[in-house]
């Protein structure tokens, strides 16, 4: 596995990533706004507050990506090997019911984002994720319940780094 600190690089990176794509809507849909009539102008044309709707929504996601970058940068300093039971940096290996393996990175930001190194596909958990939350405390060996939705699913722990 490799190391944890390159792991958590690889999430500040998609992050300031997706950050960056985020700023260039947020460019567009202001610019947008600008353009698009007024409801003066025409009362059944709604792109303008249409539009200042969406940059609102894009300013919210960019601070929740430069949020999430400080987070993790701080955080990155601190993670270190697993302790035992699976904790907030914990590299945590498990099993469905259908045996597929499946590989999570607790961590405190970048929830959803995946992560490829040494052929395997990493997917971050924030640590406020309820499958997150339902794997703290657990120990390899251990079976949790998971409900997702109206399916409760049966998650077998392989491994925690």
């Amino acid at each position: 596995m490799p190391n944890k600190t390159d792991l958590i690089e690889k999430v500040i990176e998609s992050l300031e990533r997706d950050k960056a794509s985020a700023e260039a809507g947020l460019a567009s849909a202001r610019e947008g706004a600008k353009e698009a009539p007024s409801a003066m102008e025409s009362h059944s044309d709604t792109t303008r507050s249409q539009m200042q709707h969406l940059a609102e929504n894009l300013e919210k996601d960019i601070q929740e990506k430069e949020s999430g970058i400080m987070a993790l940068g701080d955080f990155k300093t601190s993670v270190g090997p697993a302790k035992g039971d699976v904790s907030v940096g914990s590299v945590v290996s498990i099993t469905d019911e259908a045996e597929r393996r499946f590989i999570y990175f607790i961590l405190p930001a970048g929830g959803g984002t995946k992560v490829e190194t040494d052929g395997a596909s990493i997917t971050v958990l924030s640590s406020t994720a309820p499958l997150a939350q339902a794997l703290i405390g657990k120990r390899a060996g251990e079976t949790v319940s998971f409900s997702a939705g109206a399916k409760v699913r049966m998650l077998k722990i392989i491994g925690i780094e």
